[in-house]
């Protein structure tokens, strides 16, 4: 396979139903990224000599490092104190061009507020997956 790179951004990142209720907050974020954490249970081993393994159970989160706009009557921050721990729907396009589109359903905490005098508020912050996201095309 020949190399491949592809940047972050230009592109989307929307919390709440398309067309509804959304906020789109691309402007304001600085980075953003979906991982996954696994936890495995130790293998058992029983008298027959076999291994039973270990359960498996993934997770996934999204984080996010923005500059806060908090001034917006209709921005993420002050959404996401009035829906504290709500599930919302969830899109992040990293790049538009690359056409792919990770979507599914997050459960919304209070983004803190606050910084260094003199400074842009900026903020890092992390929300769970509830279930596991899907990666897919963006343009159906």
């Amino acid at each position: 396979m020949a190399v491949s790179r592809t940047k972050t951004g230009p592109g989307t990142i929307i919390v709440g139903e398309i067309g509804v209720d959304d906020i789109d907050f691309s402007a304001q974020v600085l980075s953003c990224v979906v991982e996954y954490d696994k936890d495995k249970e130790d293998d058992r081993k029983v008298l027959s000599g076999e291994t039973v393994a270990g359960a498996v159970r993934r997770s996934a989160t999204v984080s996010i490092t923005m500059l806060n706009d908090i001034a917006v009557a209709a921005g993420i921050v002050r959404f996401s104190w009035a829906n504290k721990g709500s599930e919302q729907p969830f899109r992040f396009v990293p790049n538009t061009a690359a056409d792919q589109a990770i979507e599914g359903t997050i459960e919304i905490e209070p983004i803190a507020i606050g910084g260094d005098v003199d400074d842009d508020m900026e903020t890092e912050f992390e929300w769970d997956f509830v279930g596991e996201p899907t990666l897919d095309e963006a343009t159906p």
